[in-house]
């Protein structure tokens, strides 16, 4: 399944870090977006951890990349840099 998969969401953090434990394992880049301290473990699991604007002190403290607006267009953005 997560081989398949756009997008993962309604998971546990559990959960999201084992998708990106596992997409790792698979040789997938793994790109994790996340605004609190239950997305910070799977940020961390990532290849890169990307806080949204706004996102918890946690979050913000593992994320490789912080984004500055809330516009969809710097997660884009973001994307082609990484």
């Amino acid at each position: 399944v997560a081989d398949a998969a756009d997008g993962f969401a309604g998971v546990t953090p559990e959960q999201k870090a084992l998708v990106a434990d596992v997409l790792r394992a698979r040789g997938w880049v793994v790109g994790m977006l996340g605004d609190g301290m239950n997305d910070a473990a799977a940020m961390k699991r990532a290849d890169v951890g990307i806080a949204v604007k706004g996102a918890a002190d946690a979050a913000c403290a593992c994320a490789d990349v912080i984004l500055n607006s809330d516009a969809l267009a710097s997660l884009i953005e973001c994307i082609k840099i990484c």
